[in-house]
């Protein structure tokens, strides 16, 4: 993943209001949930729960906007 940060980043195509990181995943998310040891749906659940809880904001399947870093990070 790499993270781009506003208002610097010339790629148009995603645009973050606030101003919030957003991360560009880079691997499809069979590959992403092989990695990280679980299925495609647990991990699906488990964006859609970091959505819920405001720490993601999920822009499209692979941009998501980092709103809370300390709390993905703890």
């Amino acid at each position: 993943m790499r993270l781009i940060y506003r208002p610097f980043d010339t790629d148009r195509t995603v645009v973050s209001i606030r101003h919030h990181p957003i991360t560009t995943v880079t691997i499809n998310r069979i590959a992403l949930a092989a990695y990280l040891g679980t299925s495609t749906t647990k991990l699906a659940r488990m964006l859609r729960a970091l959505e819920g809880d405001g720490v993601i904001r999920l822009l499209t399947p692979r941009h998501v906007e980092i709103l809370e870093q300390a709390k993905l990070l703890g």
